[in-house]
């Protein structure tokens, strides 16, 4: 949801309307973490990565994986399997984690769902750390994701709706 504050003030009838259109554009623009229409592929992956990386801290902490050293990179789809938005390498011996998620390059979302997305993919990929020490089989891997799914989606509904 995007929130605008609208300030009115007393200006010329003919002013009126471009006054409201630029105060909502300020407000929309300001609202969406520092990107704009005008960005370049590359500012809009530096302020994705920054979401992300902000997202990654505050749910290591929710879900009590601050002993991992983990961090969060954009990829481009083709270093991704397909029809995937992320991915997580770990290694339980050093504790350690790699979460790859789809570069902004490759989203054809709105930019709030994207980041909602990317934060979802997040969320999903510690989920599947969590459960790092479980068995795992080529059989077991559908019903794991479903399982990771429905866990991260319950998750951040908690988190937005506490």
């Amino acid at each position: 949801m995007v929130r605008c504050e609208v300030m009115f003030v007393i200006i010329p009838r003919a002013a009126r309307y471009s006054a409201f259109a630029a105060l909502f554009f300020a407000s929309f623009a300001a609202s969406t973490f520092g990107w704009s229409h005008d960005s370049t592929p590359e500012e809009r992956d530096v302020t994705a990565a920054k979401f992300v990386a902000q997202k990654l801290q505050i749910w290591q902490d929710r879900m009590d994986l601050k002993d991992w050293n983990i961090r969060v990179q954009l990829v481009r789809a083709d270093q991704l399997e397909p029809k995937t938005l992320g991915n997580i390498h770990w290694d339980t011996d050093s504790k350690t984690a790699t979460i790859a998620v789809l570069s902004t390059e490759d989203y054809k979302l709105p930019w709030k769902a994207m980041l909602d997305d990317m934060e979802f993919t997040v969320v999903h990929e510690l989920v599947h750390l969590e459960l790092a020490s479980l068995p795992r089989s080529e059989a077991s891997r559908r019903v794991e994701e479903h399982a990771v799914n429905e866990i991260a989606g319950a998750l951040l509904k908690l988190a937005r709706h506490p």
